[in-house]
């Protein structure tokens, strides 16, 4: 199956009733769904509470993303339909997929494949690895992390704004004001990146409101924290959501590596940008402080450059027993579908 060049307009997902839409289940479970019904209004959903929402009931809260680790991630779906299955049930707290169709099965139909457990609710222990949202003013629900997932499954061509996804809700201020009072709050809590591509500040209503590639911007330094991933950084267990935001912040205002004097669709090249961003990540003190009093701890630096391992996967060219890392996954993407 063919992808569509991403830099076409797709059409534009709607808000659905929450009441009608919102559902206490997971997607693709392994039995009959349990169609809990609704609490009987948005504010008393509790912290903890798991639900199955639509993409387009979703709400960004960071203005870009890394279009690399997305087309790294869409190539990966391409070659291998199965990853693409089973990171959907791994991300909607099912452990993986357990049955599918290649030439059936569609991410935007549940009923086409099988999870290989059900999905959880409140007291499993798999609600915690699911991505966080907070509930705000109005009963909009703000996603925490797992923008480059919800940006990959609106982009597939079996997937799209209306796909579901299993999120655990970290926080319910709807019975807040709109207004300032409920963003400082998120900004106070690191709940929300309030800066764009460029590193500058905007305005909590300058977020994207869906999200469609076109509709978040294109932050490259974004794409190279991904890829050092490993190497650098490891994303520490309950940290800022985000961890990624503020590195790609710190090599920006740096400028080092300058992204300008390296070929991001070759993959030596990409390959010494990640070498040199790591190595500058790995340098730095535990307690230097990278942007909002967060230190390069608290980030997840690792103590030494991870050559090794972490290089080898992430710029892998492939065999006949081993695919392509991401960085050629995203390069090989770029080549084939997204317009110069």
């Amino acid at each position: 199956m063919m992808f569509p060049p991403l830099r076409l307009r797709a059409a534009a997902g709607t808000f659905a009733a929450v009441a009608a839409s919102m559902a206490l289940t997971g997607p693709a479970v392994a039995s009959a769904p349990d169609l809990s019904p609704l609490p009987p209004a948005i504010a008393d959903i509790r912290p903890g509470a798991v639900l199955h929402l639509r993409i387009d009931e979703l709400r960004p809260t960071q203005p870009a993303v890394g279009y690399d680790q997305v087309y790294a991630t869409l190539e990966r779906y391409r070659r291998s339909p199965q990853d693409k299955f089973d990171d959907y049930c791994f991300y909607n707290g099912q452990r993986g997929v357990r049955a599918f169709d290649p030439a059936r099965s569609r991410i935007d139909d549940p009923a086409s494949f099988a999870c290989k457990q059900d999905a959880p609710d409140a007291a499993s222990p798999h609600a915690a690895t699911l991505y966080g949202v907070v509930i705000g003013p109005g009963g909009r629900f703000y996603l925490q992390s797992g923008h480059h997932t919800a940006v990959a499954l609106t982009s597939l061509p079996d997937g799209g704004s209306h796909v579901r996804m299993t999120v655990r809700v970290e926080e319910n201020y709807s019975l807040m004001i709109p207004g300032g009072g409920f963003w400082t709050r998120m900004a106070a809590e690191r709940r929300v990146w309030l800066r764009n591509a460029q590193g500058q500040m905007i305005a909590p209503e300058a977020l994207p409101q869906t999200f469609r590639l076109v509709d978040l911007r294109d932050d490259p330094y974004r794409s190279l924290v991904f890829f050092t991933r490993g190497i650098g950084y490891v994303r520490p267990q309950g940290a800022t959501p985000h961890v990624e935001m503020a590195w790609a912040y710190w090599l920006r205002k740096r400028r080092d590596p300058d992204l300008s004097a390296y070929r991001l669709d070759d993959l030596t090249s990409y390959r010494n940008a990640v070498i040199a961003a790591a190595r500058k990540m790995v340098a730095l003190r535990d307690n230097d402080i990278l942007v909002d009093r967060m230190t390069a701890l608290s980030l997840g630096k690792l103590p030494s450059f991870d050559a090794k391992d972490g290089l080898r996967k992430v710029a892998r060219e492939g065999s006949a027993t081993q695919p392509p890392g991401p960085l050629l996954d995203a390069i090989l993407y770029k080549q084939r579908f997204v317009e110069p």
